[in-house]
């Protein structure tokens, strides 16, 4: 009797130790979530005070940026330091960074890209082409009026971009232009490195005929062999390139006219993106990094939790030498009748 009584209350015990356990293991989860957001987004702005060798000031505005944009968008506060770092690496300022900022998030949420890879995307397209960052929100319409109406996309816009936007920048050809070549060119399987290669190549020798890639182009077109024009105007290389482009001079103007009116496009695509089940819970979960990341006293309160489960664990061990006393010194072996002293317990 006193032996199965002994036996029912350890077993309670340990079924109360089990429920702690578990509301011990919930607490612990919320905390390592808590406390790896906290540490991943100090480290990111980190970089970003490294990298962007701010003042006091100035880093402290880029930090209230990355909180800002980080509550109140499907990206969070770490995110968005990426965003800042990739703006920092390209030599933009703390002001500028804070201006190119919404537009680059409209066009990451708008592309699927990642936030860091757009800003590096949106950062060097500004740069090749000589714009001021008030001209972010036209670059990130153009791409995005340039992914919606053609085969291209971030990475193929980059690709092709890398190589010839420098030239067509100082040749006076606006991004808007080679945008449009670019896509015509994709929607036709060229391959992005080879277009903007090509197209470079075209550019450069038309400039050393001293005629524009235009009046080359028109050159091919009233020719009685256009590939053998394009072949002695601009090799082999660029011969399939040139050859295309010269039957789409129509088409060119047509897209250039309708990039041109893209407005608020990024912001438009962004927002159609983000009207879902997945952009509601994105947004969710962005705004609990941002209530985490803003909680001054977080850092005292995550102490005192984890000061408590050192107590709790402190607890544990005095509970498992109970039972060890209890349940393995004080029951006779088999066979061996209570005493009257154990039956008392």
């Amino acid at each position: 009797m006193a032996r199965g009584k002994l036996q029912f209350d350890i077993i309670g015990d340990a079924t109360k130790m089990a429920g702690s356990f578990l509301a011990l293991g919930a607490v612990i989860t919320v905390m390592s979530s808590a406390v790896r957001s906290l540490a991943d987004f100090e480290q990111a702005m980190a970089k970003v005070a490294a990298i962007s060798r701010s003042t006091e000031k100035e880093f402290a505005a880029l930090r209230q940026n990355a909180l800002d944009l980080g509550k109140s968008t499907v990206f969070t506060a770490t995110q968005v330091a990426s965003l800042e770092e990739a703006f920092a690496r390209l030599g933009f300022t703390a002001r500028e960074i804070i201006n190119v900022s919404k537009d680059t998030l409209d066009i990451a949420a708008a592309s699927g890209t990642a936030l860091g890879r757009s800003a590096e995307i949106v950062g060097s397209t500004l740069r090749a082409f000589q714009l001021d960052v008030s001209q972010t929100q036209r670059v990130v319409d153009i791409m995005a009026g340039a992914f919606s109406t053609s085969a291209l996309n971030m990475e193929r816009f980059s690709v092709s971009m890398t190589p010839v936007a420098p030239i067509a920048a100082q040749l006076g050809i606006s991004l808007t232009e080679v945008t449009a070549i670019m896509g015509l060119l994709a929607d036709r399987g060229f391959e992005a490195s080879v277009s903007g290669t090509a197209f470079r190549n075209i550019l450069l020798l038309s400039a050393q005929a001293g005629i524009t890639y235009q009046e080359a182009l028109t050159k091919i077109t009233d020719s009685t062999g256009a590939t053998a024009t394009a072949l002695d105007l601009f090799g082999r290389r660029g011969a399939a390139v040139a050859s295309t482009l010269a039957g789409l001079t129509d088409e060119i103007e047509d897209q250039i006219i309708a990039l041109d009116d893209m407005s608020d496009e990024a912001a438009r695509q962004a927002e159609i993106m983000q009207d879902t089940l997945i952009g509601d819970w994105l947004k969710f979960t962005s705004a609990l990094d941002g209530a985490i990341q803003k909680g001054t006293g977080l850092v005292g309160v995550l102490r005192d939790i984890t000061q408590g489960m050192t107590d709790a664990v402190t607890g544990t061990n005095q509970f498992t030498r109970i039972v060890d006393e209890k349940l393995f010194k004080k029951i006779p072996p088999t066979g061996r009748p209570f005493t009257e002293e154990e039956q008392e317990l």
